[in-house]
């Protein structure tokens, strides 16, 4: 499997068939990507961890492109009546399962809202594990710390992980800070054997941070702490 990470939370995975999903697709704005909504037309589905401008991003706009559905929580399913057809819009909730052509995956808890202010409306923001590309991928979308993670790795057994480390900008506050990311990351190795950091700035010491308390705890001994450049790629 290829992962191709394009900044903030967004990534793309490929299988050795040619198939491909993304998660959180935000190009527009989006400084460390040259992708665009054109780049990604064979796409087959869409995950959505919440509402931000961040994370949902250009997937309304690929979905329609692609017709390929968006997996996304009840606040953004609503959302995204208006903007595309029903097929196209697969709602979930924490603990429920969903499965495409080529993946398979399990809907889990994040500690973060998934809100739109303009509409007024907030819900629950998700991450998501799922088995594609024979390897079985823990996406944690935006979250501070809580314990059930390490349960969820328990569970699910996660092969690779995208792990927040910062924030979308330079100035703001993570929901997950290095050092609790790396604690998280210790909690993940006794499964993953490639954890790699996301949701930073362009310039952010978070990065190198998150990897430096991952050498303190042990981490790196046996797992692949990767630093992706945006726009860059990994074969897991």
């Amino acid at each position: 499997m290829e992962l191709s990470y394009h900044g903030g939370a967004a990534f793309e995975f490929t299988d050795d068939d040619g198939n491909s999903i993304l998660v959180d697709p935000w190009l527009t704005d989006n400084p460390q990507t040259t992708a665009t909504v054109e780049s990604f037309t064979d796409v087959e589905t869409i995950f959505v961890t919440h509402g931000a401008d961040d994370h949902l991003g250009d997937a309304p706009a690929i979905a329609q492109l692609a017709n390929a559905p968006i997996v996304c929580d009840c606040a953004t399913s609503i959302v995204l009546r208006d903007q595309l057809p029903d097929e196209l819009i697969r709602r979930y909730v924490w603990g429920m399962e969903a499965e495409g052509d080529s993946w398979y995956a399990r809907i889990l808890e994040a500690h973060h809202p998934s809100q739109f202010f303009d509409e007024r409306l907030i819900g629950e923001a998700q991450a998501y594990v799922i088995e594609f590309g024979g390897e079985t991928i823990y996406h944690l979308g935006d979250t501070a710390i809580f314990s059930d993670i390490e349960l969820f790795a328990e569970l699910y057994e996660p092969t690779v992980c995208c792990l927040p480390v910062g924030a979308a900008g330079l100035g703001y506050s993570p929901e997950l800070f290095p050092e609790e990311a790396a604690l998280v990351a210790e909690w993940l190795a006794p499964y993953v054997h490639t954890i790699v950091p996301m949701h930073y700035a362009a310039g952010s010491p978070r990065p190198e941070a998150f990897v430096e308390h991952c050498r303190e705890r042990g981490v790196d001994e046996t797992v692949d702490v990767d630093v992706v450049p945006p726009g860059a790629t990994l074969d897991c």
